[in-house]
């Protein structure tokens, strides 16, 4: 007879399931499986394989029994529990043991069990869960051993790498703790379909479903050692696409026994270990603690208890995570295990805010078993919480001790008495000084007899029906509860953190109402009068949850506006004044730092000095920002952009305005994330600040962006969840990218939005700091110290000037200009090709017409009419630079968009028979001296848009431009050893050694030549000769472009500013950029040249030897068809290694006569010879 410990008396266990699980965890294999000769022979895995019993075997091993005592036979491919075999034996063939068949089978298991079978009548339907039950825990087992063998194979080597890297396993435990991987649903199916399980179980079992791919399976079993269940763990530290990182099966019993609770028991431990997480239990597991079992939550679930009561656990020792879930927990196992009679320890709080596996990994197994063994008694703990919470300063403070204590001691068993007069109340007594403990129970009596929980007081308690406890509990939480009907989530006060209303898991107010009820019917049980305890269910607590929401519903959450919260106060912004929290307040965030009006950040202030290069308006600006962000200026509809390559101070500035709000007040996503997934606006919803990177990396929709950055409404949609009302965002967004990030949106609806700050003050790696660090343990570093002066700082600037700084100073700032005109071509393919192809002419009109292939075999076009039509000309460009076309219908509104309402030309569009039209723009032709439209002043009616001075990086971040720069580099580098060389002579490669003595310096607006001495390079470097001399025309040459202009410039660099002017043809030694300068300041060059395909605007300084040298005298050759000029007249126009300017369908390349003969004119481009007839148009220097 199977005998259960339960209150203190011996029952007899009549469940069917019950009985037949005892019988068989007390038989061996050998002993249930005894009905045949199988000769089983054991292997490394524990399994028994044998000759089947209703055919022959040639191998003799094809029957196999398993450790959790199923079978297969792999012949017959029939699969079976231990019934199943004591069945099929008895009839002579292979067939499932159902209804009066099982409940034989089983009567056969407990007499060779020698238990005693309950003789009583069972109803069909016990038979029939019994057997369904029993097939469950073969089908989880088969999936068990599946999944085992697959995590051995290439399939999972990620998973098998991610347990050992990260979760700090090893091989032999995983072996040791049995882990598999499932690797496809497909597979799995197919695996258990061939051991004999139909796919309806499967389905049943959930072990069929896709969303199991890919996760590290767990074998769960009871505490006899039987599959019980799988949990699954995602085989990377984070799941996609918003997947789960856990999985369980569904079934209401499925996790009835703590996991690893049968190791301990086999282990004979009577006290145990709780943690909260399945792989902290796996590791500890692994390194030998054997008393460490886990119930993958906060908490033990009551059939847990029920588990460990039946097996007489006698202690726990309650490590949660140290947050507010794992404190939770802890009360709330203390509660439930004390009444079972199991005394309950809790370890000190582990430090750092590490995990038990973290900590384990970090500090070891000894240092682990160091910190239980420091572990004090849960009444001790709970003391300490409660006078944790109201402190001991005040007589209202001490009343709310009292208060409480009464109410838990209410609470604990008789029989627990002295564990609670020594800990509890002696831990009390200490903390409040009274050392005197008949005094203190004078103090003590005195305050029960005024509870309304007294005796006395009984009339006050509610019913024990679900309507009166809800309506008594809500009163009493309403300063701590809110159901927020908006959001349809619970709110708390001050939960997770000191004066914040907090979302709260109906978990947690589940807990809160079982111990409110268990509290309520000790009180009942005390004044009924025959002393009898009233009960709950499940469902009685899930009733009063749903009433508590009715009594406690906020329609609208007013949180109270123009209110600072810091983590010791709230600041009042208008009136200055600053005072305590309250729940009235309605806050949902503070910042995480208390509120000093008295202290500075000079560090902060002199670091934004040295990132900015002391430029005070940038600063300023950045000040404002940081204003906006913190008082969540939604208003100011825009955005800040960081741009820059690496240790330009682009994450530091992150990390302190992220500090500055807040981590937990901070979302991080990705732009893909934030427009393609519709789950990822819900978690926006009450944060300060967006931060996204990986912009660069985007070219799509913005749809969102604009949406969240202009005072849209945003949805809000959670997984699993009904939709539910969508809500006003309450945050700024700042964007951190090496490059400018791509869209598809080319309007002046992001545009005017964007506002990019580009740094590129670049900090050498010996001299960067660990200025601001954020991690799971908050902030650290240099300037961490300094976060509260920070406040003071921003906080200085008023509403109006925040205003106008963020708006005026980007439209003001010189450097701004740059910025935005450089993101505006950078970005927009359109505002591309308009500032490289297009003018301005008041009243010029231009025909958009379509893009049709020119099939005319001479034309060097790809379309037809360019100079035309704008539309066949933007065409034409966008197939040269690889850029994608838009329609011609989205081309036209996006060029009217950008020529007013971003560039604010005087255009306007229309429409005739022919189509659409412009006013105010024609396609720029070779002779046009026009002002480029986007970073140029232009003369229209006043509309200026800034001259542009662009920076161009050495490096952008991007690991693939990067090696693009070096490679420029290297060549620079080899190009100038070779000049070095040619010019002293001592190179013997003919390709490079200078075969005439040609040094050209500037006069006048002119490029004149002079012969030197081969033998004194030095003179024609530092001291320019100023005669003139006509090269030999016998002398042919190859002239190497770059040692030409290299003899041009001294070793201190020649400032030849006042001799260029704008609309010059120039060129860059060093870059090999060349184009027409733009505008002259100080000792910078300003011009425009085509860069890969793409027009750019580069800044070269003159003093460090980049010269730029002036061409003049273009000249255009005729169209095709026209009258071409003889040879002679094309030769007359040149000398021998005179520079030249070329262009051909719009890109400019600057060459060198290398041969003249026979009337035909032959330059060198880029190492490459071509007869000077090819190009459009060239200027050429002049010979005298």
């Amino acid at each position: 007879m199977v005998v259960i410990t339960k209150n203190g008396s011996d029952v007899k266990e009549n469940n069917l399931l019950s009985v037949y699980e005892e019988a068989i965890a007390r038989l061996s294999a050998e002993e249930i499986y005894n009905l045949y000769a199988h000769n089983f022979v054991g292997d490394r895995s524990l399994k028994l394989r044998g000759c089947p019993p209703f055919r022959e075997s040639k191998s003799g091993t094809s029957f196999t029994v398993f450790g959790d005592q199923g079978f297969f036979d792999a012949g017959d491919g029939f699969s079976g529990t231990p019934a199943d075999y004591i069945h099929s034996m008895k009839v002579g063939r292979w067939e499932r043991a159902k209804g009066r068949d099982f409940v034989e089978a089983v009567r056969s298991l407990c007499d060779r069990a020698g238990i005693d079978f309950p003789e009583r009548t069972l109803a069909p339907e016990q038979i029939e869960k019994a057997e369904r039950w029993e097939r469950r825990r073969a089908l989880i087992g088969a999936a068990m051993e599946y999944c085992t063998q697959v995590l051995w194979t290439d399939a999972g080597i990620a998973a098998r790498q991610y347990l050992v890297e990260e979760r700090g396993l090893n091989e032999d435990c995983l072996k040791n703790l049995q882990l598999g991987f499932y690797r496809h649903r497909s597979d799995v199916i197919a695996a258990l379909k061939a051991r004999g399980f139909s796919r309806e179980e499967i389905s049943e079992s959930g072990l069929g479903a896709k969303k199991w791919e890919g996760y590290i399976t767990y074998p769960w079993h009871d505490e006899r050692g039987r599959p019980l269940t799988i949990y699954g763990r995602y085989y990377q530290k984070t799941p996609p696409n918003g997947q789960p990182k856990t999985l369980a099966l569904p079934g209401v019993s499925t996790k009835r026994s703590p996991l690893y609770l049968d190791r301990a028991i086999a282990q004979g431990h009577k006290e145990l270990i709780f943690v909260e997480g399945v792989n902290d239990a796996a590791l500890l597991q692994a390194l030998g603690e054997t008393r460490v079992v886990s119930g993958v939550a906060a908490s033990f679930s009551n059939e847990q208890i029920d588990s460990l009561k039946r097996h007489r656990i006698e202690k726990i020792y309650h490590l949660g995570d140290p947050d507010g879930g794992g404190i939770g927990g802890t009360h709330s196992n203390l509660m439930r295990l004390m009444r079972e009679g199991i005394s309950v320890y809790v370890p000190p709080t582990l430090p750092d805010s590490l995990d038990p596996d973290e900590y384990v990994i970090e500090y070891g197994i000894d240092a682990f078993k160091k910190l239980i063994e420091a572990s004090e008694h849960g009444f001790r703990w709970f003391a300490k919480q409660i006078i944790s919470k109201h402190g001991t300063d005040t007589d209202g403070a001490i009343l709310k001790i009292l208060e409480g204590s009464i109410a838990f001691a209410r609470s604990v068993p008789n029989v627990q008495s002295l564990e609670l007069e020594t800990f509890f109340y002696g831990e009390i007594r200490y903390q409040l000084g009274e050392f005197d403990a008949e005094a203190f129970k004078q103090k003590l009596e005195a305050q029960i007899n005024k509870s309304p929980s007294s005796v006395s007081a009984s009339q006050n308690l509610p019913s024990w029906a679900a309507s009166d406890l809800s309506k008594w509990l809500a009163e009493r939480y309403r300063p701590q509860l809110a159901w927020n009907t908006q959001f349809e989530e619970w709110y708390r006060y001050e939960g997770t953190h000191k004066g914040v209303w907090n979302q709260e898991p109906k978990y947690y107010v589940w807990q809160l109402i079982i111990a409110e009820l268990e509290t309520l019917a000790d009180l009942h049980q005390a004044h009924h009068p025959k002393g009898k305890r009233p009960s709950f269910s499940h469902s009685m607590v899930t009733g009063i949850e749903n009433l508590m929401k009715a009594h406690l519903a906020v329609r609208v959450w007013d949180e109270e506006k123009g209110l600072l919260p810091f983590a010791n106060g709230v600041l009042d912004l208008g009136a200055k004044n600053f005072f305590a929290h309250a729940p009235g307040h309605r806050l949902t965030w503070c910042l995480p730092y208390d509120y000093n009006p008295f202290v500075t950040c000079e560090p902060i202030q002199k670091w934004l000095l040295e990132m900015t290069n002391g430029d005070a308006v940038t600063i300023s600006f950045i000040r404002a920002h940081l204003n906006a962000i913190l008082l969540g200026r939604t208003e100011i509809q825009t955005f800040l952009e960081l741009l820059g390559p690496g240790g330009t101070g682009k994450g530091t500035l992150t990390r302190l305005a992220t500090a500055l709000v807040g981590d937990r007040n901070t979302v991080s996503t990705t732009l893909r994330n934030l427009e393609e997934n519709r789950f990822d606006t819900s978690r926006l919803m009450g944060a300060k600040l967006v931060i996204i990177t990986d912009a660069d990396k985007y070219g799509g929709e913005v749809s969102v962006l604009k949406a969240l950055t202009g005072g849209d409404k945003l949805r809000f949609e959670q997984k699993f969840k009904q939709p539910l009302d969508g809500f006003y965002p309450d945050c700024r967004v700042l964007i951190c990218a090496n490059e400018a990030p791509q869209s598809c949106d080319y309007t002046s609806g992001l545009s005017r939005r964007r506002q990019t700050l580009y740094l590129n003050n670049k900090i050498p790696l010996s001299e960067q700091r660990n200025l601001l660090k954020l991690d799971s343990q908050g902030v650290s570093g240099e300037l961490a110290p300094y976060l509260s002066g920070l406040v003071n700082w921003v906080l200085a600037l008023d509403e109006q000037e925040v205003e106008k700084t963020i708006k005026e100073t980007y439209f003001s700032h010189g450097a701004f200009n740059t910025y935005k005109a450089q993101i505006l071509c950078e970005t927009n393919p359109i505002a591309d090709w308009l500032a490289q192809s297009l003018a301005y002419r008041s009243g010029e009109r231009i025909q958009v017409g379509v893009a049709q292939r020119d099939k005319r075999s001479d034309s060097p076009n790809w379309f037809a009419r360019t100079s035309e039509w704008l539309y066949a000309n933007y065409a034409e460009y966008c197939h040269s630079s690889g850029a994608k076309a838009v329609s011609v219908r989205r081309f036209v509104n996006l060029l009217h968009d950008l020529c007013v309402n971003q560039l604010g030309l005087e255009v306007s569009k229309g429409r005739d028979r022919n189509g659409s039209y412009f006013l105010g723009l024609k396609i720029r032709e070779p002779d046009d001296d026009d002002p480029l439209l986007i970073g140029s002043v232009t003369d229209n009616s006043g509309v200026v848009m800034e001259r542009v001075m662009v920076e161009t990086p050495n490096g952008d971040g991007c690991d693939g431009c990067d090696v693009i720069f070096e490679e420029s580099n290297n060549f620079v580098e080899s190009k100038n050893e070779k000049i070095e060389r040619a010019l002293t002579g001592a190179s013997e490669d003919p390709e490079e050694i200078v075969h005439t003595n040609i040094a050209q310096t500037i006069v006048g607006d002119g490029l004149q030549s002079s012969q030197t001495e081969p033998t004194q390079p030095s003179q024609s470097v530092t001291q320019p000769s100023q005669s003139v001399t006509q090269p030999s025309q016998s002398v042919t040459p190859i002239v190497p472009v770059a040692i030409v202009l290299a003899q041009t410039i001294t070793s201190d660099g020649l400032d030849v500013s006042d001799e260029l002017r704008v609309g010059e043809m120039v060129h860059d030694v060093i870059s090999g950029w060349g184009g027409s300068v733009e505008a002259l300041d100080g000792d910078w060059v300003i011009f425009t040249c085509r860069e890969r395909g793409r027009v750019k605007q580069h800044r070269d300084l003159i003093k460090k030897g980049t010269l730029s040298i002036p061409f003049h005298n273009k000249i255009n050759l005729p169209n095709k068809g026209e009258s071409q000029p003889t040879k002679t007249q094309l030769a007359s126009d040149f000398s021998l290694g005179q520079l030249v300017w070329t262009r051909v369908t719009g890109s400019l390349e600057l060459a060198a006569v290398v041969e003249i003969a026979d009337g035909e004119v032959t330059v060198l481009v880029r190492d490459r010879q071509y007869p000077i007839a090819r190009f459009d148009s060239y200027w050429i220097s002049p010979a005298d």
